[in-house]
């Protein structure tokens, strides 16, 4: 048998991130049954929630997706994040994606399918769907960056009509994202289960990418700040416009790196030189016609 890391080995996190979540509407990815759902896993049914921005009518809408390795999703990169968005006045929806012990196919799956939910029902929530982003943290960063590597136009012949719409994110955002490229890519094996095998990716010829906006911290002891050096260097490589940002100071998992949205404020990744990223970000954004 694999070994794998169960959802309840995170219960506290997990109770949280739901409790967050629970306070909106929620959004299933499908509306019957869901691909490659375990009740045993004992995870809920992948779902998003939708924030709209005051003034933020016909346009675009970020997919925030919160990191945590793949074991856990962090509340300090989910709804706080996509509110944040909302001040800048940036549509965002907020993605609850399955974790393992799925494989990272699955995973995959649930991502490319909510931005087919927002490009089909752009009309039921007034925003464009032909600006559709994804923003991501470590684990998230690495989910969202997969869904851009891995977009497609959608399945004509398919009868689910959400199938039909493509799933191409028309920006990415990368926080200090684990994205690891690699030359050969390992193919998944149930009896031998590798979570560090999540984070690589075998970049393939003809791939799109679009523009990117990445930022990373040199103390970053998890994800080293070469690895976002060496994905940029890649996208500008094959012609992909990246905005880098490399901070001096912070550890991993610095999120907003503010202090409003930590219950004790003197224990919050804050730093006033990172702090500036969401400013940054939000002002590539909106150049980028979000």
């Amino acid at each position: 048998m694999p070994t794998i890391i169960d959802f309840e080995d995170n219960t506290e996190r997990n109770i949280r991130w739901q409790a967050d979540l629970d306070r909106f509407e929620r959004h299933p990815l499908w509306d019957g049954e869901v691909p490659d759902f375990v009740e045993a896993y004992r995870q809920p049914a992948p779902s998003f929630v939708f924030l709209p921005a005051p003034g933020g009518e016909g346009r675009g809408c970020v997919v925030v997706m919160a990191g945590g390795g793949y074991t856990f999703k962090s509340t300090s990169e989910g709804i706080v994040v996509a509110e944040k968005l909302n001040m800048a006045g940036i549509n965002a929806a907020v993605l609850d994606y399955r974790i393992t012990p799925y494989a990272k196919s699955t995973i995959l799956a649930d991502a490319k399918r909510c931005v087919r939910q927002l490009v089909h029902r752009a009309g039921e929530f007034n925003i464009n769907p032909e600006k559709i982003g994804v923003l991501g943290f470590s684990a998230g960063g690495n989910l969202a960056a997969s869904t851009c590597f891995a977009g497609d136009d959608g399945n004509p012949d398919a009868a689910d009509p959400v199938e039909r719409r493509p799933c191409r994110p028309a920006a990415a955002v990368l926080c200090y994202a684990a994205v690891f490229l690699v030359d050969e890519q390992e193919e998944e094996d149930d009896d031998e289960f590798s979570l560090l095998s999540y984070f690589n990716h075998k970049p393939e010829a003809g791939m799109q990418f679009p523009p990117a906006f990445i930022w990373q911290s040199f103390e970053d002891m998890l994800v080293n700040f070469k690895t976002s050096m060496a994905l940029a260097e890649y996208l500008r490589k094959n012609k992909v416009p990246v905005e880098l940002h490399i901070f001096p100071y912070g550890e991993h998992g610095q999120a907003l790196s503010d202090k409003i949205n930590y219950a004790h404020p003197a224990e919050s990744p804050f730093h006033p030189l990172t702090v500036c990223w969401s400013d940054l970000c939000a002002r590539w954004l909106k150049y980028y016609g979000f």
